[in-house]
């Protein structure tokens, strides 16, 4: 290459440098994004999911489970866009806080003497989170614990991913403290809280009064004044001898308009209407003004007893214990170098939810607490949740944790279990619930395990198993050679497989089937590598409204393909 050549490429090389440059932000949160995440980003693979063996699991009956997966949380979150999308209703995680060694990026861990451990951290994060927002509904909250380490940087990211629908942060108190400062010892942690939309919501909190408390009707702080909202200055009368409040001029009557006791004219927090409609919740106080005159105003009471739903402080003074002991006794043997977060402090995240049978995902689940901590809601009478609430735990197997902890907890709760303090025996009693314990694996298209595949047999094989967690029901009843239906109480839902071998008679039994269901609507999935419209035609003209569901087109993209490399 000449001397001309090597200064062309360099200038082509600076140009390329300055346009990337242009495009990159001026503003906000800017990282240097790391390497390629081995396993992650390396070549062309779908995840799939098969049953960890048969003696995992945990079974009372009912078909519509609860769920473990083993394995990398990005590969599970792929899965679950095509079996969750927008059905998530709280996402709770606990991060690694990337103080070191605590974050394994690809094959290997992340040291705090790296100079790009943040950006290997954001790398990391950005991509699950990316993935986690597709799964919630639209009133969905995802809550995250971090400390102050990678704070900032989250909630800037954060702030970029859920734009204009950051809920809040609570700071919560940690026993102990951490001494990483010389001068302050840091003994608190966030817990920041975004929703999918400006619909999502967090529950208030419910607190009962303990006495009567009055409040002035007056409006205080923004647009209080008359000017305002003219409408809502108008004049409310009193009976000074039976204390009657009206809204009518009578003579002999008290006229009370809302006046500051310094003399400005203010309105009413409520209009006209509504204080006719809610009159007996109102009362007359007596007091004075700035100049030592009587005055009386306008109060709304509220006795004693009366439920109130209030905003929560955004301090949180309790669960500041950790939960290593709580595991300890699930368990019966202490787990070193693991430290779970408070199991009465998860069940608080996750009663932040305003449904009653949320649906709840936790993708760094490691010793299970949200798990243990859904069950206990639901065994709960006097809390919200109910018992058709459901949780999600993906974790991966690094030492055991999965099958050996988090599986090994909830196995013990739902099995009932006992622990020593103080020379005493204190048994805990069995939670009934259940288990689908799933793990990953993932097809990649170079990948030899694949080439003597049958192509037809292993799709029909893993595509029941995904699509039982989109119906989040592991009962299948066998009703004809092609023919399965999902044992759910709420809806008729159909796997129509081995369609390559239906002779026009096979059609003819399978339309009779479905067209005695009793419901008017059924849902089809139609297990077919290609060519979905002309196999769904022949089963369509049936009186019923068929819904074809969907397969995950990725999966099926890859298999056609290793089906042409094989040919």
């Amino acid at each position: 290459m000449t001397d001309l050549e090597e200064l062309q490429k360099e200038i082509q090389k600076l140009k390329k440098e300055n346009a990337d440059l242009k495009k990159r932000k001026k503003f906000g949160l800017v990282w240097e994004n790391k390497e390629r995440e081995q396993g992650i980003d390396d070549g062309e693979y779908y995840p799939y999911l098969v049953k960890k063996g048969d003696d995992f699991g945990i079974e009372n009956g009912d078909s519509n489970k609860n769920i473990l997966i083993e394995g990398d949380n990005y590969h599970a979150l792929q899965i679950l866009q095509y079996t969750h999308k927008n059905k998530i209703d709280v996402i709770y995680i606990d991060p690694p806080y990337n103080i070191d060694k605590d974050l394994k990026y690809g094959d290997r861990w992340i040291r705090k003497e790296d100079g790009y451990r943040h950006s290997y951290w954001l790398s990391f994060m950005q991509k699950r989170l990316l993935l986690a927002k597709e799964l919630l509904t639209k009133e969905g909250i995802i809550c995250i614990s971090i400390d102050d380490n990678e704070y900032a940087r989250l909630k800037l990211m954060c702030d970029e991913i859920f734009p204009s629908n950051f809920i809040g942060v609570f700071t919560k108190k940690i026993a102990g403290g951490k001494n990483d400062s010389k001068t302050i010892k840091v003994n608190h942690e966030y817990l920041l809280c975004y929703g999918r939309s400006n619909k999502s919501r967090i529950r208030l909190k419910d607190e009962v009064t303990t006495k009567d408390t009055t409040r002035s009707l007056q409006k205080d702080g923004d647009e209080e004044l008359r000017e305002d909202r003219p409408d809502m200055w108008y004049p409310i009368y009193v009976d000074m001898k039976t204390k009657e409040i009206s809204f009518e001029y009578k003579k002999g009557l008290l006229e009370i308009f809302p006046i500051k006791n310094d003399g400005t004219e203010r309105r009413w927090r409520w209009e006209k209407k509504t204080a006719i409609k809610d009159v007996k919740k109102l009362c007359l106080v007596k007091g004075k003004d700035n100049f030592d005159n009587v005055k009386y105003d306008i109060h709304v009471l509220t006795p004693k007893g009366t439920k109130k739903q209030l905003p929560w402080s955004s301090f949180i003074p309790d669960y500041s214990t950790g939960g290593g002991a709580k595991l300890t006794e699930v368990l019966g043997r202490k787990i070193p170098k693991m430290y779970p977060k408070n199991l009465e402090y998860i069940k608080w995240i996750c009663g932040l939810s305003t449904k009653e049978s949320p649906i709840i995902l936790d993708f760094f689940a490691g010793s299970g607490t949200t798990a243990h901590a859904v069950m206990e809601l639901i065994n709960d009478e006097n809390v919200h949740i109910t018992n058709n609430a459901r949780y999600i735990l993906v974790t991966n197997n690094e030492n055991k944790i999965c099958e050996d902890i988090c599986y090994r907890r909830i196995k013990n709760v739902t099995t009932g279990y006992s622990y020593q303090r103080k020379n005493k025996t204190i048994e805990i009693p069995a939670i009934n619930s259940n288990l689908e314990y799933l793990k990953l694996e993932t097809l990649k298209y170079d990948d030899k395990r694949h080439s003597e595949l049958d192509i037809k047999d292993f799709m029909v094989d893993k595509l029941i198993e995904i699509i039982k967690v989109k119906e989040m029901c592991f009962s299948l009843k066998k009703v004809s050679d092609f023919l399965y239906k999902f044992n759910k109480k709420d809806k008729d839902v159909y796997i129509l497989q081995n369609i390559y071998n239906m002779t026009q008679e096979d059609y003819i039994q399978t339309k009779k089937i479905l067209s005695e269901s009793k419901e008017d609507t059924i849902s089809i999935y139609t297990l077919a590598l290609q060519n979905h419209a002309h196999y769904e035609k022949k089963v369509a003209d049936i009186n019923k409204n068929i819904i074809f569901e969907p397969l995950p087109e990725n999966f099926l993209k890859l298999l056609r393909k290793i089906q042409r490399k094989k040919r």
